[in-house]
This record gives C-alpha cells, sequence and structure tokens, in this order.
C-alpha cells in the first residue's frame, strides 16, 4: 500500500469519528506529496525532519496546534 492509499484510509476513519480536517489534511498531503517525490515507501524520522526543513517554520499557533506531548498515566 502506497503512503497516499494510508492517509486516504487515515482521514476516512477520522471523518468517520465526526472530525474535521481542513488544515490537518492540508498539512498531511503537502507531507505524502513530499515523501512521494522523496521516493519514501514509509515514513521516518529523518524523511519528517527533511519535510519540516523544506516546508519552513509554522507559526507559533499551529505548532502547538500540531505538536504530540505524550502524557503518562
Amino acid at each position: 500500500m502506497t503512503l497516499r492509499h494510508e492517509l486516504d484510509r487515515y482521514l476516512t476513519v477520522r471523518r468517520s469519528l465526526g472530525y474535521k480536517l481542513g488544515t490537518a489534511e492540508r498539512i498531511l498531503r503537502r507531507f505524502i506529496e513530499f515523501a512521494d517525490a522523496e521516493g519514501a515507501t514509509y515514513v521516518t524520522t529523518d524523511l519528517f525532519l527533511s519535510w519540516q526543513d523544506a516546508f519552513g517554520e509554522a507559526s507559533p499557533s499551529i505548532r502547538r496546534r500540531y505538536t504530540f506531548t505524550p502524557t503518562c498515566g
């Protein structure tokens, strides 16, 4: 399966749970376009960091919204 196919499956599940994915979907699709151009078949830290460098700095509000902070307990 391609990354694009996996993204479509993921977005379908999220939408079925009631999520609105406007901005998140656009960002994820841009990432997948970059990954395809790089010939990636799976997501790695290096791939993400390369995309982040190419994509540029996000505004502080966008960065806060899409930063994952694991919590315990």
